[in-house]
């Protein structure tokens, strides 16, 4: 009866160790696999946000990814992605990789937009100053492509749609250059719809899917997807 006993209990051990080996090979096994959900960052409030999340989510999702998109100023959105804190930047102009070499441009663009002059004056005109030098344009940050349009005029440079309609309502200024996807998003298409707006064609930009140079081996296959959605014309480019 000891013999059987001890022979019991030395199954029942072997059997416990086997089981804690499986349980720690499975477990390696686990943390081996790819991270499955991304991270990117994106410009907090702006319209294109909501199409570009769209898109891209989208086409990480046939590559078998899941996104989360944090919602930051401009400036610290671009510092989590150029420094790798998260794995890409939504969308921003073409050459942003010139400045940040860690960050991977995306062809094609996901979406295009261009500048809107918009005007609290009748006889709207992107040369305003060449009848009034004394007219003010405000322009919002972060539209270096329409700044080239402005450069010699007198300019209140702010950072939100806000603050812009505030300034043209307080008569401080008679023009702003503005996104013109604004005038389309419906938290602010009633209050922009009171002032006077003409289309800057020369002003068109691509807006290009940034990844950080941590996830290289990701950009080949998420160009050939975004090349299919293109070819369905998915994209708003």
């Amino acid at each position: 009866m000891r013999y059987s006993s001890l022979a019991k209990v030395f199954c029942i051990g072997l059997c416990l160790i086997k089981s804690m080996l499986a349980s720690a090979a499975e477990e390696s096994n686990t943390n081996n696999l790819p991270n499955k959900k991304l991270i990117i960052s994106t410009i907090e409030n702006h319209p294109l946000v909501p199409f570009a999340t769209s898109i891209m989510r989208q086409a990480y999702k046939k590559l078998g990814y899941d996104i989360e998109v944090w919602s930051l100023p401009a400036a610290r959105a671009l510092y989590m992605s150029s420094n790798g804190k998260v794995d890409a930047e939504l969308g921003r102009v073409g050459g942003l990789e010139q400045k940040h070499p860690n960050l991977i441009q995306i062809q094609p663009a996901i979406v295009s937009f261009k500048a809107s002059l918009i005007s609290n004056n009748n006889n709207i005109s992107l040369l305003p100053s060449a009848k009034d030098p004394t007219a003010t344009i405000v322009l919002m940050r972060g539209m270096p492509y329409a700044d080239q349009l402005v450069r010699e005029r007198r300019k209140i440079e702010v950072n939100t749609i806000e603050q812009v309609i505030k300034i043209l309502d307080s008569r401080r200024a008679h023009y702003a250059l503005i996104d013109s996807n604004y005038l389309n998003d419906p938290r602010y298409q009633y209050k922009l719809a009171a002032f006077n707006s003409i289309d800057i064609d020369e002003t068109k930009q691509a807006i290009h899917h940034y990844v950080h140079n941590k996830n290289t081996g990701l950009v080949k296959a998420l160009e050939g997807v975004l090349t299919d959605m293109q070819k369905q014309g998915l994209l708003g480019n």
